[in-house]
């Protein structure tokens, strides 16, 4: 697990801003979680270029099974204005047969003692996610179709279990821990998928992510897809914040096609559904936000009270943000599961 540690030097000048907003994102292989993420740092994403904020795999890294992204990429994007930073975390992606690879090639000592590559691996994945989730404000979990709610409600809930376990420092330096909320982001849906019984697929997507974590989620008073059945709405009127990115080549040779305007009229072009994502994200509150824990240093009657609770500079939270890395890098319970098994044969 890798955390950059020249992000000091890269950073400059932005070390020193605060009142920012941590967005991370978490997937598995090939999901787009880099291209989604460097949506948020899009000025227009209708003109995006060629080029993105992070890394995305190319065609020939499609063809080969190779990832872009190792460990967590930081970027700092001032869409949000002046006063409003916002910190991106890009990641590895999860349980990857290319990183499952890529430990084979080494052959490197096992950094876990004696355990098997698919351990490594599943091990280092839930290192990753649970660090995002220690130290952003918010998590956006991008997957690939309507189909996959099973595994994505799998891979969160064991998230959660191993996020529970960890006894890590607070990247406020407060004394509470603290947990990012999630957001969910289905990138190349078919139109196919969303026709499929009107809603009923995406209405059993949806129930399904928001059993995994259900506090941690970020809640909304409506559907914020257009895909949505507003009818489908929970009884307590809060539902999952969720978004439907369509396949972006099937939208463009349909346009191509000239089909029948009355027919897709009810369904958000790619870009449409990226600026609505953007656009709401980018609306969050920092909250809670990342702010000193001023500890007293003196118990004597008259001694000067300890000063207020600041927001965190973006070098503070770096710095604690790396404390809290070397705390999941050394957390046993990552790999117990796996030891004990050992020991029990």
């Amino acid at each position: 697990m890798q955390f950059a540690t020249d992000l000091a030097v890269k950073l400059g000048a932005c070390l020193e801003l605060s009142n920012f907003t941590v967005v991370g994102v978490l997937g598995l292989e090939g999901v787009g979680k880099s291209t989604v993420l460097s949506l948020l740092a899009e000025k227009d994403v209708a003109a995006r270029r060629l080029t993105s904020c992070f890394s995305t795999r190319g065609v020939e890294a499609v063809v080969t099974d190779r990832h872009e992204t190792t460990g967590v990429d930081l970027a700092v994007s001032m869409l949000g204005g002046a006063g409003h930073p916002t910190v991106l975390l890009d990641s590895q992606p999860l349980l990857s047969s290319s990183m499952l690879a890529d430990l084979l090639e080494r052959n490197e000592t096992q950094r876990f003692g004696a355990l098997t590559p698919e351990q490594q691996l599943e091990a280092a994945s839930y290192q990753i996610a649970v660090f995002l989730c220690a130290i952003c404000h918010y998590v956006v979990v991008v997957h690939d179709g309507l189909a996959f709610q099973v595994s994505v409600n799998r891979l969160l809930r064991r998230i959660e279990h191993k996020f529970a376990q960890c006894r890590l420092p607070s990247v406020s330096g407060s004394s509470q821990k603290h947990a990012a909320r999630f957001m969910y982001v289905a990138n190349n849906v078919a139109d196919a998928e969303l026709l499929y019984r009107e809603n009923e697929l995406l209405s059993a997507h949806e129930r399904a992510l928001e059993a995994a974590w259900p506090q941690a989620l970020v809640r909304v008073p409506c559907k914020l897809s257009a895909y949505s059945d507003p009818a489908d709405e929970g009884a307590s009127g809060f539902t999952t914040a969720s978004f439907v990115l369509p396949h972006k080549q099937q939208q463009l040779s349909r346009n191509t096609k000239g089909l029948d305007a009355s027919k897709v009229s009810k369904y958000s072009s790619f870009d449409e559904a990226a600026a609505d994502f953007k656009r709401f994200v980018l609306s969050l509150p920092s909250s809670p936000s990342f702010t000193s824990q001023a500890k007293s240093t003196s118990t004597t009657p008259g001694a000067k009270p300890p000063p207020p609770p600041y927001p965190l500079s973006l070098r503070e939270w770096l710095s604690n943000a790396s404390r809290v890395f070397e705390g999941v890098r050394k957390a046993s319970c990552f790999t117990a599961e796996y030891t004990s098994s050992h020991d029990s044969h």
